[in-house]
């Protein structure tokens, strides 16, 4: 699946994508950013058709994965650019990535644990920041994925490493 740096063409596609989890405009650590005002990552299929996207914020000594979501969850296009990001960013002299993600998002949680991240950081309350900075109803109860309130931020975090000759990245996690 290969992935390359997301254009100009990509966006419309990328900000569409990204309303499942949350819309084109993303508050992490209290800071409400837009996604397109960052750099991005897209994978396609073999008939050149989207299938994923990855925008983040490369602040080196560290990256902020600020958004990453799959056309379809479960086929390999959010470990594929999860990947090609670590290593993109290795190389812009990042040594560790973090994002940060709500309480109600398990499925997210254990995608990163399985692939390395450590959970680093609770912000309990914290999506009252959201609910704040996008302007939704101060007073709204959010009830997100398995019927859990949304009401914290999680934060986690994987330390890179280059690979040695002969050594796969997984060896080092």
């Amino acid at each position: 699946m290969p992935v390359r740096p997301a254009t100009a063409e990509d966006w419309a596609w990328i900000n569409a994508a990204a309303e499942p989890i949350g819309g084109a405009r993303v508050v992490s650590n209290g800071v409400l950013h837009t996604l397109q005002d960052y750099p991005a990552l897209v994978s396609s299929d073999d008939t050149q058709s989207l299938t994923g996207f990855a925008v983040y914020i490369p602040q080196p000594p560290e990256c902020e994965l600020l958004a990453i979501a799959a056309a379809r969850p479960g086929h390999g296009a959010g470990s594929q650019l999860l990947d090609d990001l670590e290593e993109r960013v290795l190389d812009l002299g990042c040594n560790s990535i973090w994002l940060a993600t709500t309480n109600d998002n398990l499925d997210a949680i254990k995608f990163y644990q399985r692939r390395g991240y450590r959970m680093c950081q609770l912000r309990p309350g914290a999506f009252s920041d959201v609910v704040r900075l996008k302007g939704l109803d101060p007073n709204s109860i959010v009830v997100g994925n398995f019927d859990i309130p949304v009401r914290d931020e999680i934060q986690l975090e994987k330390e890179l490493t280059h690979a040695h000759p002969g050594e796969s990245r997984e060896d080092n996690v």
